[in-house]
């Protein structure tokens, strides 16, 4: 499992399934599940999700999740996740 930063970005691909990472480190089509960092030491599930884009300022342990709407991303903000990945292509 990664810590990793999530920052608002207003999407293109499948609202709330796809994330922008970078493909050096997950390559396209790799399965990945986010749970948002909470008070005392607790986790929120977000979902399971699919990097689908990288990205031009994608870089390290920093992803992108995509949202339909701005306000979906205001919403959801700029957090710390924990992502565990489920799958990686020709696993």
């Amino acid at each position: 499992s990664s810590s990793i930063e999530s920052s608002l970005i207003l999407p293109s691909l499948i609202s709330f399934t796809s994330v922008a990472a970078d493909t050096d480190l997950f390559p396209f089509g790799t399965v990945v599940e986010l749970y948002r960092t909470l008070p005392y030491g607790t986790e929120e599930f977000i979902g399971t999700y699919s990097v689908e884009d990288r990205g031009g300022a994608i870089k390290g342990e920093r992803i992108d999740v995509f949202f339909f709407s701005n306000e979906e991303a205001v919403n959801f903000g700029k957090c710390e996740l924990r992502l565990e990945v489920v799958s990686m292509p020709n696993d």
